[in-house]
Formats: structure tokens, C-alpha cells, sequence
């Protein structure tokens, strides 16, 4: 199907999936998370040039995710109660300053700002784009939602290969390539959104069925599931924050490596959590979400713990089997939410979403800030046992 086909198309059946419009919005969060994602990759380049502590580092991921989880859930909201087809590449114009903003300025509060600009571009992308593709999706709803986060994940596995190759020779500077990117990204949404414009009228009247349909809702249900969700984001996004950002520093001290080395084991973690979030979702429409999610924690729990011992070798395959367990869960929890609550698509994908960038900008400061009392060797020794708390999982209901 071409995109003119799609432009002129003003409704489509309602168990038909239209792939190209998934397959643009996995390649504009691949992006997206690309240049979200070069900001932690950054992080030994700006100790190095700014003379941070680790504290101040944790700041700077507190900042991105912080201004993420608190504008996430605003504009899911915000999207189930109006109709604004060309939120998408307006967020990411505010992407696209904070990128330059960040290549331009060498001062640090300066530096928070640009952070900032791409956290609020990265608050409206993924609410709104996940209501695009759950439009999009038909009756391949897992599907079409594991494409789309797989995109979002490829973007944040490649930042560390990007930030080896691009910054180490160029410095901070070098994100001022990343605009180009940015740049592409608008160009595909204003597509996207033409397309969601056209489509909408059709979508909204099944909306509000499926509303007639699902208007009672036990509160109590969702009171305690979310209770649970929480405590497992909570897990899952420290333990990720504690790779993606500290690790780096973690191997590069322990087995004595250089920056671009060190970027290798962070990139196989982020990889496997591409295959595990394909698989995940896909596996997940036939074995339950709960069932995922809980394989996901259990399943990490042997390689986390042996991580901190591990050979320079083994540590590279415990980190790819770790980022593939673990990140398998990430569009599991999302739709196993939408499920719970289907006619609060963009509230419940924004709540969701915001819980884990706040919880993970949470977790970067404090990590961050108990490395500079502790130590960093102890901090990720004690990291390792997170994914324990995974068996609180048990005590959700089955789900769809």
C-alpha cells in the first residue's frame, strides 16, 4: 500500500492492520529513543569536559526523565479527550532544539535545558504514538505494538555505537548530527498525522462503542493492579538505569577499558532488549501478559546475579541475555494496561510510560548519588538482586 493510498483512505475495516503506518511510527521511535538515548551515552564525555560528579550525572538523567513522566500522562489525557492529529511532529520540533541546544552549550545548567526541551518532545511522542498505532493495529494488536517499541528500543541500542564512532572523535558537538535525524522524523510524522487526521472520524466512532461497552470499571481492580505495576517498574527501570548509565563506568574501572570499549556492553544489553521486546509482545498474545512478565523478572535473575562476577567475556553474554529477559516485558505491561483499561487508551499508555521515566529519573539520581557515599562496585553488586522482586507479579490477574 503506498502513502498516497493511505492519504486518501478515510476509513479502513476494523480488523485490518495498516503496516505502513506501524512501520513509519517503529522507524520515528527509533529515532526518537536515538536521540533520547545519546544523552546517558554522552555521560563519561561530559564528567570528562564539565568535571561532574556522579551525582551531577544523575541529575542530568533525573532531568530528561523527570520532564518526561511528568508531561506523559498530561498529554495522554489530554489526547483522549481532544483530537490533535499534529502533536506528533510538534513534539518533535521541541526534540529538535533541545539536540542543538545540547551540541551548542558548554555550561552545565545550560545543558539541563536542552535536556528538558528533548524530555517534553519525548513526553508527546510516546502517548500519542502509541495511540496512532493501536489505531493502526487491527487485530494484530500485539504485533503492531512489539514493532513499534522495537523501533524505540533499536534507537536506544544503537546510541552507544553512535556515541563511539561519533563522540568520542567530536565531543559533545557531534549531537549536533543527530538534528539531521530529528529532521527525517518530522517529516514521516507530518505523514503519519495526515493520515491519523483522515481516519479519525471512522476510529473514534468504534471508540466510543468500545466505551458503551467497557463503561463499568472496577476501581478497586485497578487500584491494586497498579499498585503491583508500580512496584515492578520500579524494579526493572533502577535496574535499567543502572546499566545504561552507570555500568559503562563500572567496567570501564573493574577490566580496565576505554569509553568506546565499554560502549559495546551497554549496546549488547540494549540489543537483546530489541529481541526481547519483538518476542515478547508477539509471544505474549498467545502465553498471556502476566506469563511474560513474569519470565521476564525470574528469568533475568541468573545472569544478574552473576554479573558482577563475571569475565570481561561472560559479562558481554550476560549482558545481552539480561537486556533480552528483562526488556521482554516493556510492551507486555503497556497492553496488558490498555486491556485493563480499554476505553483510556492515552491515559493509561501516558501513566504507564511516565511512571517508568519518573521512577527510572528516580533511580538514576539515587544510584548516582549512592555511588559518591558508598561505592561504585557495592552499588552494582546490590543492583544485582532487583529482578527478585519480580514475584509479586504472581499476585496480578490473568489479564487477556
Amino acid at each position: 500500500m503506498s502513502m498516497v493510498q493511505v492519504e486518501k483512505q478515510t476509513e479502513i475495516p476494523q480488523n485490518q492492520t495498516v503496516f505502513i503506518i506501524v512501520y513509519l511510527m517503529g522507524f520515528t521511535h527509533f529515532l526518537n529513543d536515538l536521540v533520547q538515548a545519546i544523552v546517558p551515552a554522552l555521560y563519561p564525555i561530559l564528567r570528562e569536559s564539565l568535571n561532574l560528579s556522579y551525582f551531577q550525572i544523575g541529575i542530568l538523567g533525573f532531568t530528561l526523565s523527570i520532564t518526561t513522566a511528568i508531561i506523559q500522562p498530561f498529554m495522554g489525557w489530554w489526547g483522549d479527550t481532544r483530537f490533535n492529529p499534529y502533536s506528533l511532529p510538534l513534539g518533535m520540533l521541541f526534540t529538535l532544539i533541545g539536540v542543538l541546544f545540547i551540541g551548542i552549550v558548554d555550561d552545565y545548567y545550560l545543558l539541563l535545558i536542552g535536556i528538558m526541551f528533548i524530555g517534553i518532545g519525548s513526553a508527546v511522542f510516546h502517548p500519542e504514538g502509541s495511540r496512532v498505532v493501536y489505531f493502526a493495529a487491527g487485530n494484530k494488536r500485539g504485533l503492531s505494538q512489539s514493532i513499534f517499541q522495537v523501533g524505540g528500543n533499536f534507537g536506544q541500542a544503537f546510541a552507544p555505537i553512535m556515541a563511539a564512532l561519533v563522540f568520542a572523535p567530536l565531543g559533545k558537538s557531534g549531537t549536533l548530527w543527530f538534528s539531521v535525524a530529528v529532521m527525517i522524523a518530522i517529516l514521516f510524522l507530518m505523514k503519519v498525522s495526515i493520515w491519523y487526521k483522515k481516519t479519525y472520524s471512522h476510529q473514534i466512532l468504534k471508540k466510543k462503542q468500545s466505551n458503551h461497552q467497557t463503561s463499568h470499571i472496577d476501581k478497586k481492580k485497578i487500584i491494586y493492579v497498579f499498585s503491583i505495576l508500580i512496584i515492578f517498574i520500579i524494579a526493572r527501570t533502577w535496574y535499567y538505569s543502572g546499566i545504561t548509565s552507570y555500568y559503562q563506568f563500572y567496567i570501564m574501572e573493574k577490566y580496565r577499558l576505554t569509553f568506546s570499549d565499554a560502549q559495546v556492553y551497554v549496546f549488547l544489553f540494549l540489543f537483546g532488549g530489541v529481541l526481547g521486546t519483538f518476542l515478547g509482545g508477539t509471544l505474549s498474545d498467545r502465553w498471556g501478559r502476566k506469563n511474560i512478565m513474569l519470565l521476564s523478572m525470574f528469568g533475568t535473575v541468573p545472569f544478574s546475579l552473576a554479573l558482577p562476577f563475571a569475565t570481561p567475556y561472560w559479562a558481554m553474554l550476560f549482558c545481552f541475555m539480561i537486556g533480552l529477559i528483562m526488556l521482554s516485558s516493556f510492551t507486555v505491561m503497556v497492553v496488558y494496561a490498555q486491556e485493563l483499561i480499554p476505553n483510556k487508551i492515552g491515559t493509561v499508555t501516558g501513566i504507564i510510560l511516565g511512571l517508568a521515566f519518573g521512577l527510572g529519573a528516580i533511580g538514576s539520581g539515587v544510584l548516582g548519588l549512592t555511588i559518591d557515599i558508598i561505592d561504585l562496585d557495592q552499588v552494582m553488586y546490590w543492583l544485582s538482586f532487583l529482578p527478585l522482586v519480580g514475584i509479586l507479579l504472581i499476585f496480578l490477574p490473568k489479564g487477556n
